[in-house]
């Protein structure tokens, strides 16, 4: 399947140090959350630009958000007040 590696990221996980129940779902979450505010700005086929897969960008991008918004469920606005995005 695909697979986000986040390098050199600062955030810790509060529901990954709590429990490993979510892992780093909760990263991909945020990363993927992040990418579609960016794409309704500058729009995927810019930030195409940085990707270098062969996979179709905004279709891995939303359907990484869509499954990590399912596992989180209503952790999500949790997760985003916790790193100040809303």
């Amino acid at each position: 399947m695909y697979s986000i590696y986040l390098e050199g990221t600062h955030y810790k996980s509060r529901y990954y140090k709590r429990s490993r129940k979510y892992g780093y779902i909760d990263d991909i979450f945020i990363t993927t959350y992040v990418i579609r505010l960016l794409a309704d700005v500058y729009g995927y086929e810019f930030l195409e630009n940085y990707w270098e897969s062969e996979d179709d960008f905004e279709d891995v991008v939303e359907l990484c958000y869509e499954r990590s918004k399912d596992v989180l469920r209503e952790k999500t606005t949790d997760v985003l007040n916790y790193v100040g995005l809303i």
